[in-house]
């Protein structure tokens, strides 16, 4: 039982903002690129996407913002698979910083694999059996995970 490391990089310039460290437009990149990240690694790739018309869409997103990241930090993208069935899956992914191992900022989505119609709205669709499998494989063996207290919370101003 472990993480999926989906995605390592490092702080750009770009994203840093003008109070000096990352803005919370770039943690949604991150995030997204690391949900592409393990859609690669499940084989719903480029020619996949491609070749099917199929894709998966984020349906449900919450980012938490743990820890202030800088440029140039580096950074990786952890993954837990929470819960799946035949369209849908639902991740908890963790910002780490490589050096320190310290969570810097945490995701929580709800995907579904999805048809993109030459007419009409995209419609959701069955994974293919080797996808099923893959992502199957990983949340069995993820499954004695424990899942953090954050996932499934409500937003909202708490109060005493």
């Amino acid at each position: 039982m472990s993480w999926t490391n989906v995605l390592r990089g490092s702080v750009q310039p770009d994203w840093v903002d003008y109070n000096g460290h990352m803005a919370d437009h770039a943690y949604g990149l991150v995030f997204s690129d690391a949900v592409t990240a393990f859609m690669d690694m499940i084989g719903v790739d480029a020619a996949y996407r491609s070749a099917t018309r199929c894709t998966i869409y984020t349906l449900d997103l919450r980012i938490t913002y743990v820890k202030e990241c800088h440029l140039g930090q580096r950074f990786e993208v952890l993954q837990q698979i929470l819960d799946a069935d035949t369209k849908r899956y639902h991740a908890f992914l963790r910002m780490v910083d490589v050096a320190t191992g310290e969570d810097l900022a945490w995701c929580e989505q709800l995907l579904m694999h999805m048809h993109q119609q030459d007419q009409g709205p995209p419609k959701a669709k069955t994974f293919p059996e080797n996808v099923q499998a893959k992502v199957d494989r990983l949340r069995e063996h993820q499954r004695s995970m424990t899942v953090p207290d954050w996932v499934g919370s409500k937003i909202g101003i708490r109060r005493r």
